[in-house]
């Protein structure tokens, strides 16, 4: 069983691998953003944006990925994970007390 510090710690891996992904995407967005439109009002280089958008697209889907195979911790886990915290440093006080059972 997983414990709910096991859990937070793995939510906790899954977004430091997303995060850099939606940054990713967002770069992508902002280069695709500012591209220049010729003189009829069209984008000047179309298939260097139509690459922006599927830059962005992949990082978006990558990061998907990872958030849907995350199982996300609820309040109650933060709250367990506490709990469970505070037993554990109740263990170590024992056993610094009262020598290592």
């Amino acid at each position: 069983m997983t414990t709910a510090c096991e859990n937070i710690q793995a939510a906790a891996a899954a977004t430091d691998k997303i995060h850099p992904l939606v940054e990713c995407a967002n770069e992508h967005l902002e280069r695709f953003q500012w591209r220049v439109f010729n003189g009829a009002g069209v984008y000047a280089d179309p298939s260097s944006l139509a690459q922006q958008l599927r830059e962005a697209q992949a990082a978006i889907n990558d990061a998907l990925r990872h958030f849907n195979a995350t199982a996300w911790p609820s309040n109650e886990d933060y709250d367990r994970a506490e709990e469970e915290s505070a037993e554990e440093e109740s263990a170590e006080e024992r056993r610094a007390r009262w020598g290592n059972p």
